[in-house]
């Protein structure tokens, strides 16, 4: 077969293959942006336990951490009163992701929320819309992730002192039952910076002068701002709370998706649907049958949440009733925890045999062309080849933040400009494999333009292919529906950057096989390999073979 139809053939099979993992990547994103978990349309509690705190003044301290604690006297004089918690953030650690787990008290995969990007849907429930339901006042000021996730009632000022001022209004009596306040580091500045410290301390004086502890609780908690890669691992981030119903001289560890089930245990408002964290209730003033019935209201919202995930994977069984003494508390939510993976795992196992007709298939086929494509005459160029691809592409990843995850959560929004960011990496890391490719097959005694075309067009088929391959291995275990949580950010990041990676190596094809023909070329002009044998005698067979082949036509 001729090598010039063959071109045509791989390059329709690149852009076929291309058009396909674009439709899936926009299906993919289209659904993580616009998760919603199961409670979305189940009714939810409109009253909560009795109130500990006439108030509450939630404050969010971008880029604060636990050792800046003692050397903010604002900070310490609260944590001598009442308590303090180091809280590890769940990953991802952005400001984004860890605001979402602050409001819901439920981690990045349960809320759905750790992009970034504006315009997608809303909080399915939080603690401002748990204070609304209940007819509690709510306000919030600042600027940063907790006004885009808090919706209504919050406000944007222009400055630190208009921040103080509006502040103050909020937390002076007559106020919202909730506030909700986001304080940045003044001027961008580090927390390692003294000066920013002091002038977060100021902040933070002027803003809680106005607050009476005798009827308010105060809890103050750092979000994370940590630059890639780190923001792709757990964080930890400082907690001191004092004030009405708030325990003096407590501390210890727990996560961030404990702050909201405390807040609104503390308020006497309805827990968040989806929270998974728990109250802090050594932390409380609740005790007897107070505290029970806290605990108990907490155990029928995550029976209700348990349920309804249950009912979306096709789980009929009926739950126990929660247990009305505080102490069998951790057993029953073990037992929730134990359910849920069980219905999850049978999910799993009986969606998967359903996949393997089409996608099993489509495993099978790559797999087969791989064996095959590596082992013709071309192999070692495409090897060598693809083995470029992969080591630039994650060096070049590594430069720009570390990792999938870090590289989808810093994306802001879906535009040309940050596709063409995104698809760099893939264009240079393709662009040298095809110059590998070409400068190999042409030392290897490949001279002719249509055969080195073919193997640098291999060489991108089969990077489009291996990166593809674990794409589809997660399409066949996870499926596309996601009926109780999403998979790990990690995953989702890294199917989204497979996927991603198919498309720009598909649409991009016809520029290698330029790059890899013309570096051939160079090769042959720069370093001729030295002839071996006869020259005229091969000249002789050369034009034997053509009269050969044109009477074979005729």
């Amino acid at each position: 077969m001729r090598r010039g139809p063959v071109l045509f053939v791989i390059l329709a099979l690149l852009f076929a293959f291309g058009y396909a993992a674009q439709r899936t990547l926009m299906a993919a994103w289209h659904r993580v942006t616009t998760y919603a978990p199961p409670v979305s349309d189940a009714a939810l509690t409109e009253s909560g336990a009795t109130p500990l705190a006439d108030r509450l003044v939630l404050i969010a301290v971008s880029g604060l951490e636990a050792s800046d604690v003692t050397l903010l006297p604002s900070l310490d004089w609260i944590r001598r009163q009442g308590g303090s918690y180091h809280l590890t953030v769940p990953a991802p650690a952005s400001e984004a992701a860890a605001a979402a787990t602050l409001l819901t008290g439920a981690p990045p995969e349960v809320h759905g929320r750790f992009l970034s990007t504006p315009g997608g849907p809303g909080l399915t429930d939080s603690l401002p819309q748990a204070a609304a339901r209940a007819q509690r006042g709510v306000g919030g000021i600042g600027a940063g992730a907790l006004g885009m996730h808090a919706e209504e009632n919050w406000q944007v000022p222009t400055s630190d002192t208009e921040l103080v001022e509006m502040a103050r209004t909020l937390v002076a009596p007559g106020g919202p039952h909730l506030v909700l306040i986001q304080v940045p580091m003044p001027g961008g500045k580090p927390a390692a910076d003294r000066t920013a410290l002091a002038e977060l301390d100021a902040l933070l004086v002027q803003i809680l002068e106005p607050v009476d502890l005798q009827s308010t609780a105060v809890m103050v908690v750092g979000l994370p701002v940590r630059q890639p890669p780190l923001s792709m691992m757990e964080a930890s981030v400082p907690l001191v709370m004092a004030g009405a119903g708030i325990q003096p001289e407590v501390w210890g560890t727990a996560s961030l998706t404990d702050v909201a089930p405390t807040a609104a245990a503390l308020l006497g408002i309805p827990f968040p649907a989806i929270s998974q964290g728990q109250p802090l209730m050594e932390a409380l003033t609740a005790e007897g049958r107070t505290a029970d019935v806290i605990v108990s209201q907490y155990l029928a919202t995550r029976r209700a949440y348990t349920h309804a995930a249950l009912e979306a994977l096709g789980d009929e069984r009926e739950l126990p009733e929660p247990p009305e003494a505080r102490a069998e508390a951790a057993a029953y939510l073990d037992q929730l925890s134990e359910l849920l993976q069980q219905a999850r795992s049978a999910h799993w196992r009986a969606a998967a045999p359903a996949r393997l007709p089409y996608l099993g298939g489509l495993l099978a086929v790559l797999l087969l062309y791989l064996a095959l494509a590596l082992r013709q005459r071309f192999g070692f160029p495409l090897r060598l080849g693809l083995c470029t691809y992969l080591a630039a592409f994650h060096l070049l990843l590594l430069l720009q933040g570390g990792g999938y995850l870090t590289a989808l959560v810093s994306l802001q929004a879906v535009t040309p400009g940050s596709f063409a960011l995104r698809a760099l990496p893939v264009a240079l890391s393709m662009g040298l494999a095809s110059l590998t490719c070409g400068f190999v097959a042409a030392r290897q005694g490949m001279r002719r333009a249509p055969f080195v075309g073919a193997a640098t067009l291999h060489t991108a088929l089969t990077a489009a292919v291996v990166t593809a391959i674990p794409a589809v291995v997660l399409l066949i275990i996870y499926g596309r529906d996601f009926p109780a949580g999403l998979p790990a950010p990690g995953l989702v990041a890294w199917f989204l950057a497979a996927v991603f990676q198919v498309v720009v190596i598909s649409y991009l094809s016809p520029i290698w096989l330029v790059l890899g023909v013309n570096a051939a070329r160079l090769t042959q002009r720069l370093w001729p390999q030295r002839e071996t044998g006869d020259p005229a005698r091969k000249a002789d067979n050369v034009i034997r073979l053509k009269t050969i082949r044109r009477h074979t036509r005729k």
